[in-house]
């Protein structure tokens, strides 16, 4: 597994029900306010409906992109596998606060939070990868405050959210409450389902390597036949299986991470260089057969120096592509496979 980092900026919102005056909010008359929080401890935590039980916390966020309280008593809601976490504040703090009748408080603010998501990279170009993120409470048990996603809407996504090598193909909420020897603690997951884009790996690598060993193909049409064509032929395969090397270490890059196990690029790699071994070591065979030619009779039974090397040819002709497109259905109609039946146990 590689841990990679993956930033959001998130529009966190959590809805507090408390005991506060249903005295309607209003943005002008800041006096109101001020006498609600006049007997407001910050400093407690605020009681359930009916004076004792846990405090309910409804929580959504508003997906924006891939890539501090005096008065009111915020809930320890704490990302519990997060790398970094920073809150937004440009001329003024990117947060708000509102109170409705029935006493519940919302809050929004703007952060941005880098969190840890493992990989596996077997199925690599055709994988899909789940980032799951994890909100839980850091000091206050489920006796205390109770977190719950929001009925409607628990999760919002922007219309323009763009990644450059993946896209979002779902997502799905769930609760994740651990439980440890000190109590049980409430806790929230979100689990990101990341499809990789495949047009640029088709764009970049497969069409380029499947050129470049049709290339190798269409050099087996050249009958060595003086020194010209051998070198006409020999430029031929050098070029095409330097273009075939070429294209998938300039192309999409590979994981950066130091794995243990095959991908399926792996793969695909080990089977482009299998062709272009396949064509170099047929030419070498060619150009020896020229010299045993002398005992290989024609089809209209004259000898002909030539005639092993074009038999030899005729054969690769056939063979080569034949077997070349076979390995490509096959590879292909695999590695699909596997990674449809992933995006069914994923979705279950």
């Amino acid at each position: 597994m590689f841990v990679i980092k993956v930033a959001f900026i998130l529009l966190f919102a959590s809805s507090l029900a408390t005991q506060a005056s249903t005295t309607t909010y209003s943005v002008k008359d800041n006096v109101i306010i001020e006498k609600i929080l006049q007997s407001y401890d910050g400093n407690m935590r605020p009681s359930g409906e009916n004076g004792s039980s846990p405090t309910v916390v409804s929580v959504n966020f508003y997906i924006r992109s891939i890539p501090e309280l005096d008065d009111v008593k915020m809930p320890d809601l704490f990302f519990s596998n997060e790398l970094e976490y920073s809150k937004h504040a440009g001329i003024t703090p990117n947060e708000y606060y509102r109170v409705f009748p029935n006493g519940e408080v919302l809050h929004s603010s703007r952060i941005t939070v880098k969190w840890s998501c493992p990989m596996i990279f077997v199925l690599y170009p055709f994988d899909k990868q789940t980032c799951c993120m994890r909100m839980a409470s850091y000091g206050f048990t489920t006796d205390d405050i109770i977190f719950k996603w929001k009925a409607v809407d628990p999760v919002q996504l922007t219309s323009d959210l763009h990644l450059p090598s993946f896209a979002l193909q779902q997502f799905k909420t769930d609760y994740c409450d651990s439980r440890t020897n000190t109590g049980t603690y409430s806790c929230l997951r979100v689990d990101l389902l990341f499809a990789r884009e495949l047009n640029r790996y088709l764009s970049k690598l497969f069409i380029p390597m499947i050129t470049s060993i049709l290339l190798i193909w269409v050099s087996t049409w050249i009958t060595p036949s003086n020194s010209g064509l051998i070198m006409a032929r020999a430029l031929l395969l050098c070029g095409a299986s330097f273009y075939c090397k070429w294209s998938i270490l300039t192309g999409p890059a590979r994981p950066s991470a130091i794995i243990s196990y095959t991908t399926a690029l792996d793969m695909w790699d080990t089977f482009c260089t299998g062709f272009i071994l396949l064509g170099i070591l047929e030419f070498v065979v060619v150009l020896i057969s020229r010299d045993c030619g002398k005992g290989c009779d024609d089809l209209n039974g004259s000898q002909d120096k030539h005639v092993c090397s074009r038999r030899i040819d005729f054969v690769t002709r056939i063979i080569y592509p034949i077997g070349f497109l076979a390995c490509v259905c096959i590879y292909f109609g695999a590695y699909l496979a596997k990674a449809k039946e992933q995006d069914g146990d994923e979705t279950e």
